[in-house]
């Protein structure tokens, strides 16, 4: 999400998404061990990935988008500046651990 934004991605969300179809495609999907996330902030006009805030509304969609692509993937939140009190980082841990869940869930519809 940051590269599409920095490169004045149209839809930044759009690119990754195609993004990670064409890794799905590719056969990457297995060879997906973990997924990391992170908080960015913007500083003169850059979107840095600097690990010091929530994970964007973007960020976890394009989160479920690669989880409905490869099933649930052990995932990783990514918070080393700025650091906040534990509710909020178990918040974060809690979003991401309830998308794991919906992503199982799915794949045991279809299985």
């Amino acid at each position: 999400m940051v590269n599409a934004r920095n490169r004045g991605a149209a839809s930044p969300l759009r690119e990754v998404r195609a993004w990670l179809d064409a890794l799905s495609h590719a056969g990457a999907g297995p060879s997906v061990g973990e997924i990391h996330l992170a908080g960015h902030s913007v500083q003169q006009g850059l979107v840095i990935d600097d690990h010091g805030s929530a994970v964007s509304a973007p960020v976890w969609q394009a989160y479920e988008h690669a989880l409905g692509l490869l099933g649930p993937v052990p995932t990783l939140i990514e918070w080393d500046t700025a650091i906040p009190e534990l509710p909020v980082l178990l918040d974060e841990a809690a979003q991401a651990r309830e998308r794991l869940a919906q992503a199982a869930s799915r794949r045991a519809e279809l299985a």
